[in-house]
């Protein structure tokens, strides 16, 4: 159970997680969150118990805030969402994923969370990713593969696979779903190395994941809001599938033709033009 997958005896664990596959949805709204006095690069964050920790240099900036590197020993990062970037939805997994306990090497769950000077909620540290994004190294094929990962054999690629696989297995292991499954969220250091991130975004219990990628989303949950259904298992494993395709094929889309239909309507129809045995539909793009 968890306690073989975290390698530790039960005497040191935290309280055991407690999270589970759900079908129903929560009914708690998913409200914004205002947030006013946001810190930046310089300034001071301070945790539950108020002790300072400095916001050092800016590591990243995304969709939902800024990643810092900080004072803190240990070597843990910063996330601090911008203003309206985060929702009681958000919130209620980060509190959750915290109080657990829980950790996966690879993953990078929050593990603590952080105020401003006024006491608000305002992200949370976790451990730090190191290597490049599978989405612009081993995605971009011959280019990106040289650029990065130039002494790597086809071996290497399959090893990474595997340890892709892993960190997914040790993932759903804690009754956990990932939701949005793209080369974006997965840093890769070496073979046998990789970083998930992005991890508030998992599904947690009956919170849902409110963001996907139509290349990895299933033909059953095409066209779908993401926010307002969970995911299944299933929906997961078509994601898998599609990120081991294009991890052993330089970032090619299964679904990918050659003047034929968008991905997400090849999807939806099932038009797959890499079959291993039966029809061929002749779009198998060049190359």
């Amino acid at each position: 159970g968890v306690n073989d997958i975290l390698g530790v005896s039960k005497t040191h664990t935290k309280k055991k997680p407690y999270f589970h596959f759900c079908t129903q949805l929560t009914t708690t709204p998913d409200t914004i969150v205002t947030i006013s006095d946001l810190p930046k690069e310089g300034d001071l964050v301070y945790d539950k118990v108020k002790t300072p920790i400095r916001l050092t240099e800016k590591i990243s900036e995304g969709g939902e805030g800024c990643v810092y590197n900080t004072s803190k020993s240990g070597g843990a990062v910063a996330k601090i969402y911008f203003d309206k970037k985060l929702t009681i939805h958000k919130q209620s997994k980060i509190d959750a994923l915290i109080a657990s306990g829980l950790s996966i090497e690879g993953v990078c769950f929050p593990t603590e969370h952080l105020y401003n000077s006024k006491g608000v909620f305002i992200g949370y540290l976790m451990p730090k990713a190191e290597g490049e994004k599978l989405g612009t190294s081993v995605f971009r094929g011959e280019k990106g593969m040289k650029k990065f990962f130039g002494n790597w054999s086809r071996s290497d690629l399959v090893t990474l696979a595997v340890t892709i696989l892993s960190t997914i297995k040790n993932i759903h292991d804690l009754g956990i779903l990932i939701g949005d499954i793209n080369g974006l969220n997965i840093l890769v250091k070496s073979p046998t190395k990789v970083y998930f991130v992005d991890t508030d975004s998992f599904q947690i219990n009956e919170y849902p994941c409110p963001v996907g990628t139509l290349d990895f989303t299933a033909p059953e949950i095409q066209g779908k809001d993401y926010k307002y259904f969970l995911r299944s298992v299933g929906n997961e494993n078509f994601a898998i599938a599609v990120l081991l395709f294009k991890l052993l094929m330089f970032g090619e889309s299964p679904y990918a033709q050659q003047g034929g239909s968008d991905i997400a309507h090849n999807i939806s129809t099932g038009d797959f033009s890499f079959p291993f045995k039966g029809k061929v539909n002749n779009k198998m793009p060049k190359g």
